[in-house]
């Protein structure tokens, strides 16, 4: 939650004065405001490979996404949006370079699970004793996980970081949820608050927290 605070108060100020400048000094507030906008893009991307490491092809596909855009915006190429599907193609190509080995591991005895999604829709179920660790990494595109036949200890941590997609996570009945998903012109639909759905006579053996950002994209929890 600090980390949103951070952000939205940085975002505020930037904007803040981009405002005061176009009122004052009669300078374009808006169109500098568009033109440097890919940056957070960028900055995005490196926030996310900085968090988590294994992020690697998912953070390149973005930061390179952001990237052409923001030489858009400076007339240093011209390029259409739609144009950039390949980068589709690449990202599938470091998911295979880095990682063909865990795809064989069991999902029965899994205790970390990651799945990037470019370009495509994905929908998987996990079942699992062992789980602590989820990274779920979506670029315009759609993400579903299915956890809740998955007997959870503990506390395991998933990270969803969305960008133009959503992701879409069901849990266990008897876990304890802690939202701290930051949006960032995007939205976090949390229909797992503590103590809903859980089944009468069931503990709650684990808590569950789900950390990360959903930019122009969304981010579902349910039960």
């Amino acid at each position: 939650m600090q980390n949103s605070r951070l952000f939205w108060g940085i975002l505020l100020i930037i904007f803040g004065f981009a405002l005061l400048a176009d009122n004052i000094f009669g300078l374009s507030a808006w169109d500098m405001i568009w033109r440097f906008a890919p940056v957070l893009i960028v900055v995005f991307a490196v926030w996310t490979y900085i968090k988590q490491p294994k992020s690697i092809a998912f953070s390149l596909i973005v930061g390179l996404f952001g990237i052409l855009l923001l030489l858009r915006n400076f007339d240093v190429i011209n390029v259409n949006i739609f144009s950039l599907w390949p980068l589709a193609l690449i990202g599938i190509g470091f998911m295979i370079l880095f990682r063909g080995i865990n795809a064989r591991v069991r999902k029965e005895k899994i205790e970390s699970f990651t799945d990037t999604t470019i370009f495509a829709g994905s929908k998987k179920v996990i079942n699992s004793d062992v789980l602590n660790t989820v990274n779920l990494y979506t670029l315009f595109g759609s993400s579903e996980l299915d956890l809740s036949d998955c007997d959870l200890s503990g506390t395991v941590e998933i990270e969803t970081t969305v960008v133009f997609g959503e992701i879409k996570l069901k849990l266990p009945k008897n876990v304890v949820v802690a939202n701290e998903v930051m949006a960032v012109l995007g939205e976090v639909k949390n229909k797992a608050e503590a103590g809903d759905n859980v089944k009468k006579g069931s503990s709650q053996k684990a808590t569950v927290l789900v950390k990360g950002a959903a930019v122009f994209g969304s981010v579902e929890l349910s039960k």
